[in-house]
């Protein structure tokens, strides 16, 4: 087991990379043989509907406006992540459990915040005619790993002794 002990880091690590590739794909997406339409978790759009072509961020600020917002946390959850297991290799530091739980809350929340900006906007649901793309089940994937390295980082982890830290079996020997 102590062989492995130096490698923890890396599945944290691994956890960070893979929500970051997440981040970079479609959470959502629904495709037919000649339409499609692609959407990000940042608020990006790709669809061909007919005739009609867009790419770009998406028109309605009800929707656009959480998909910023939850991706601008995703981010920092993800920077801290990936620096916190980098510290964590170098001895510096531990690992850190919060932004694993971060990136699965504000997945769900921004799945939860897109139904309803559709409810308001359109009266019908997002996730109807959608399926949930890497975007969202990397994001998952993730944080789950994230979560995952920390706790056999805690349990694997050997305490560590300050100098003052003498135990009272100790001294009898001393």
């Amino acid at each position: 087991m102590d062989k492995y002990k130096n490698y923890i880091w890396s599945i944290p690590l691994i956890g960070g990379i893979i929500s970051l590739i997440a981040l970079l794909t479609p959470a959502a997406y629904d495709s037919s043989m000649e339409n499609y339409y692609y959407y990000w978790i940042w608020g990006f759009v790709s669809y061909k509907i007919g005739y009609i072509e867009h790419i770009g961020f998406d028109e309605y600020i009800l929707s656009l406006i959480p998909s910023i917002i939850c991706s601008s946390i995703l981010i920092t959850s993800m920077v801290i992540l990936i620096i916190s297991s980098n510290k964590y290799r170098k001895g510096i530091s531990n690992m850190r459990l919060f932004p694993g739980i971060l990136i699965i809350t504000i997945t769900i929340v921004w799945i939860l915040l897109m139904e309803i900006a559709d409810l308001i906007q359109f009266g019908s649901s997002f996730w109807e005619p959608f399926y949930p793309g890497f975007g969202v089940i990397g994001m998952f994937i993730g944080g789950a790993l994230s979560i995952i390295g920390y706790a056999v980082q805690k349990k694997i982890r050997e305490p560590r002794k300050d100098k003052n830290d003498i135990t009272p079996r100790e001294t009898e020997f001393n």
